[in-house]
Protein backbone atom coordinates (compact mmCIF):
# COMPACT_ATOMS: atom_id res chain seq x y z
CA UNK A 1 0.00 0.00 0.00
CA UNK A 2 1.39 3.59 -1.05
CA UNK A 3 1.44 5.83 1.85
CA UNK A 4 -0.54 8.69 1.14
CA UNK A 5 1.88 11.23 2.55
CA UNK A 6 4.69 9.86 -0.33
CA UNK A 7 1.97 10.35 -3.12
CA UNK A 8 0.91 13.46 -1.94
CA UNK A 9 4.78 14.96 -1.74
CA UNK A 10 5.24 12.91 -4.99
CA UNK A 11 2.46 14.60 -6.51
CA UNK A 12 3.44 17.92 -5.22
CA UNK A 13 6.84 18.49 -6.11
CA UNK A 14 6.41 16.45 -9.90
CA UNK A 15 3.17 18.24 -11.14
CA UNK A 16 3.67 20.79 -13.34
CA UNK A 17 7.30 21.36 -12.57
CA UNK A 18 6.09 22.71 -9.15
CA UNK A 19 8.66 21.22 -7.51
CA UNK A 20 11.68 22.53 -9.39
CA UNK A 21 10.18 25.66 -9.35
CA UNK A 22 10.18 26.06 -5.48
CA UNK A 23 13.45 24.69 -5.33
CA UNK A 24 14.73 27.38 -7.82
CA UNK A 25 13.33 30.10 -6.25
CA UNK A 26 14.63 29.20 -2.89
CA UNK A 27 18.31 28.94 -4.60
CA UNK A 28 17.43 32.70 -6.00
CA UNK A 29 16.21 33.89 -2.89
CA UNK A 30 19.88 33.03 -1.12
CA UNK A 31 21.95 34.32 -3.64
CA UNK A 32 19.56 37.88 -2.86
CA UNK A 33 20.33 37.44 0.95
CA UNK A 34 24.61 36.56 -0.10
CA UNK A 35 24.66 39.16 -2.55
CA UNK A 36 23.20 41.60 0.82
CA UNK A 37 25.66 40.30 3.10
CA UNK A 38 28.52 41.03 0.34
CA UNK A 39 27.53 44.39 0.07
CA UNK A 40 27.41 44.98 3.43
CA UNK A 41 30.83 43.61 4.28
CA UNK A 42 32.48 45.47 1.42
CA UNK A 43 31.52 48.75 2.70
CA UNK A 44 32.55 47.51 5.90
CA UNK A 45 36.03 46.50 5.27
CA UNK A 46 36.09 49.84 2.31
CA UNK A 47 36.36 51.71 5.90
CA UNK A 48 39.66 50.39 7.12
CA UNK A 49 42.05 52.28 6.14
CA UNK A 50 44.94 51.64 3.77
CA UNK A 51 48.55 50.69 5.22
CA UNK A 52 47.92 48.47 8.00
CA UNK A 53 47.04 51.14 10.69
CA UNK A 54 50.77 52.54 9.90
CA UNK A 55 49.70 56.28 10.37
CA UNK A 56 47.71 56.36 13.32
CA UNK A 57 51.02 54.50 15.21
CA UNK A 58 53.62 56.77 13.75
CA UNK A 59 51.04 59.57 15.10
CA UNK A 60 50.80 57.65 18.49
CA UNK A 61 54.63 57.47 19.10
CA UNK A 62 54.80 61.01 17.98
CA UNK A 63 53.01 62.08 20.45
CA UNK A 64 54.34 60.30 23.10
CA UNK A 65 57.42 60.80 22.56
CA UNK A 66 56.87 64.61 23.85
CA UNK A 67 54.69 62.89 26.63
CA UNK A 68 51.50 64.24 25.57
CA UNK A 69 49.41 61.30 26.49
CA UNK A 70 45.87 63.39 26.06
CA UNK A 71 47.27 64.10 22.00
CA UNK A 72 48.11 60.30 21.69
CA UNK A 73 44.28 59.57 22.56
CA UNK A 74 42.98 62.06 20.65
CA UNK A 75 44.45 60.60 17.71
CA UNK A 76 42.33 57.27 18.62
CA UNK A 77 39.24 59.02 19.80
CA UNK A 78 39.09 60.71 16.54
CA UNK A 79 38.90 58.01 14.33
CA UNK A 80 36.56 54.97 14.25
CA UNK A 81 38.83 52.06 12.36
CA UNK A 82 39.79 49.08 13.23
CA UNK A 83 43.25 50.08 14.37
CA UNK A 84 42.18 53.22 16.58
CA UNK A 85 39.45 51.37 18.55
CA UNK A 86 42.89 48.49 19.59
CA UNK A 87 44.83 51.42 20.28
CA UNK A 88 42.70 53.24 21.70
CA UNK A 89 42.35 50.53 24.69
CA UNK A 90 46.18 50.16 24.49
CA UNK A 91 46.59 54.30 25.22
CA UNK A 92 43.66 53.85 27.94
CA UNK A 93 45.30 50.53 29.25
CA UNK A 94 48.65 52.11 29.85
CA UNK A 95 48.88 52.65 33.61
CA UNK A 96 46.81 49.30 34.37
CA UNK A 97 48.89 46.65 35.40
CA UNK A 98 49.84 43.61 33.07
CA UNK A 99 46.98 41.16 33.78
CA UNK A 100 44.36 43.72 33.07
CA UNK A 101 46.25 45.33 30.45
CA UNK A 102 46.33 42.29 28.32
CA UNK A 103 42.42 41.21 29.71
CA UNK A 104 41.52 44.60 28.05
CA UNK A 105 43.49 44.03 24.89
CA UNK A 106 42.01 40.78 24.62
CA UNK A 107 38.61 41.80 25.05
CA UNK A 108 38.64 44.46 22.40
CA UNK A 109 40.53 42.38 19.79
CA UNK A 110 37.72 39.83 20.09
CA UNK A 111 34.87 42.50 19.41
CA UNK A 112 36.87 43.79 16.73
CA UNK A 113 37.56 40.49 15.52
CA UNK A 114 33.29 39.92 15.51
CA UNK A 115 32.80 42.42 14.00
CA UNK A 116 34.61 42.17 11.14
CA UNK A 117 33.55 38.16 10.72
CA UNK A 118 29.55 39.57 11.06
CA UNK A 119 27.14 37.23 9.03
CA UNK A 120 30.26 35.26 7.29
CA UNK A 121 28.36 32.39 9.26
CA UNK A 122 25.62 32.77 7.24
CA UNK A 123 27.78 33.24 4.05
CA UNK A 124 29.37 29.81 4.83
CA UNK A 125 25.80 28.19 5.75
CA UNK A 126 24.82 29.77 2.11
CA UNK A 127 27.83 28.44 0.35
CA UNK A 128 27.25 24.68 2.37
CA UNK A 129 24.05 24.01 1.43
CA UNK A 130 23.21 25.83 -2.05
CA UNK A 131 24.67 22.48 -3.41
CA UNK A 132 22.46 20.68 -1.23
CA UNK A 133 19.37 22.49 -1.83
CA UNK A 134 20.83 21.97 -5.97
CA UNK A 135 20.79 18.11 -5.77
CA UNK A 136 17.24 17.79 -4.55
CA UNK A 137 16.52 19.16 -7.61
CA UNK A 138 18.43 16.79 -9.35
CA UNK A 139 16.00 14.37 -7.32
CA UNK A 140 12.54 15.80 -8.15
CA UNK A 141 13.82 15.87 -11.27
CA UNK A 142 14.48 11.74 -11.35
CA UNK A 143 10.98 11.79 -10.17
CA UNK A 144 9.15 13.44 -12.71
CA UNK A 145 11.05 10.91 -15.39
CA UNK A 146 10.28 8.03 -13.41
CA UNK A 147 6.96 9.17 -13.04
CA UNK A 148 6.74 9.54 -16.76
CA UNK A 149 8.10 6.52 -17.64
CA UNK A 150 5.96 4.74 -15.13
CA UNK A 151 2.57 6.12 -16.88
CA UNK A 152 3.47 6.21 -20.78
CA UNK A 153 7.22 4.44 -20.83
CA UNK A 154 9.30 6.27 -22.64
CA UNK A 155 6.77 8.18 -25.05
CA UNK A 156 5.87 11.02 -23.54
CA UNK A 157 8.76 13.14 -24.49
CA UNK A 158 8.29 16.65 -23.07
CA UNK A 159 7.52 15.08 -19.31
CA UNK A 160 11.37 13.14 -19.59
CA UNK A 161 12.78 16.60 -21.04
CA UNK A 162 10.81 18.64 -17.95
CA UNK A 163 12.81 16.32 -15.82
CA UNK A 164 15.69 16.48 -17.32
CA UNK A 165 15.81 20.19 -17.61
CA UNK A 166 14.69 20.08 -13.62
CA UNK A 167 17.66 18.00 -12.40
CA UNK A 168 20.13 20.40 -14.68
CA UNK A 169 18.94 23.09 -14.31
CA UNK A 170 18.55 22.90 -10.02
CA UNK A 171 21.96 21.08 -9.70
CA UNK A 172 23.61 24.02 -12.13
CA UNK A 173 22.29 26.86 -10.18
CA UNK A 174 23.18 25.23 -6.65
CA UNK A 175 26.78 24.84 -7.78
CA UNK A 176 27.37 28.25 -9.38
CA UNK A 177 26.32 30.00 -6.12
CA UNK A 178 28.35 28.13 -4.03
CA UNK A 179 31.33 28.81 -6.23
CA UNK A 180 30.52 32.21 -6.70
CA UNK A 181 30.34 32.91 -2.80
CA UNK A 182 32.84 30.41 -1.54
CA UNK A 183 35.58 32.24 -3.58
CA UNK A 184 34.19 35.52 -1.88
CA UNK A 185 33.74 33.72 1.54
CA UNK A 186 37.54 32.80 1.15
CA UNK A 187 38.67 36.64 0.09
CA UNK A 188 36.99 37.73 2.91
CA UNK A 189 38.57 34.93 5.53
CA UNK A 190 42.01 36.33 3.84
CA UNK A 191 41.84 39.59 4.28
CA UNK A 192 40.38 39.47 8.08
CA UNK A 193 43.45 37.14 8.75
CA UNK A 194 46.09 40.24 7.04
CA UNK A 195 43.98 42.74 9.16
CA UNK A 196 44.42 41.04 12.81
CA UNK A 197 48.06 40.97 11.68
CA UNK A 198 48.02 44.25 10.75
CA UNK A 199 46.29 44.86 14.38
CA UNK A 200 48.78 42.67 16.44
CA UNK A 201 51.67 44.75 14.93
CA UNK A 202 50.30 48.31 15.09
CA UNK A 203 50.04 47.24 19.52
CA UNK A 204 53.48 45.85 19.37
CA UNK A 205 55.15 48.72 17.50
CA UNK A 206 53.54 51.47 19.98
CA UNK A 207 53.68 48.90 23.12
CA UNK A 208 57.18 48.11 22.39
CA UNK A 209 58.74 51.82 21.60
CA UNK A 210 60.52 52.97 24.55
CA UNK A 211 58.47 56.13 25.35
CA UNK A 212 55.16 54.10 25.81
CA UNK A 213 56.33 53.14 29.52
CA UNK A 214 58.29 55.76 29.73
CA UNK A 215 56.42 57.36 32.33
CA UNK A 216 55.66 54.95 34.68
CA UNK A 217 58.83 54.01 35.11
CA UNK A 218 59.77 57.28 36.10
CA UNK A 219 56.97 57.63 38.55
CA UNK A 220 58.18 54.18 39.91
CA UNK A 221 61.56 55.58 40.23
CA UNK A 222 60.20 58.45 41.64
CA UNK A 223 58.84 57.15 44.45
CA UNK A 224 61.26 54.37 45.30
CA UNK A 225 63.71 57.88 45.80
CA UNK A 226 60.57 59.19 48.22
Amino acid sequence: MINPISLFLNNFLTSGGLGGSIILLVIILLSIYGLAIVFERRKTFARIPKGGGKDVVRRIISSLEIDDIAEAKVQTSSRKDVYSRMLKTVLESRECSKAIFEENISKTFLKISSDLERNLASLATIVEFSPLIGLLGTIVGLMKIFGSISEGGLGHHEELAGGISTALITTAAGLIVAIFFGIILRSYKSKIEDISMNIENCVSDVVSHPSFFQKNINDDMESSNN
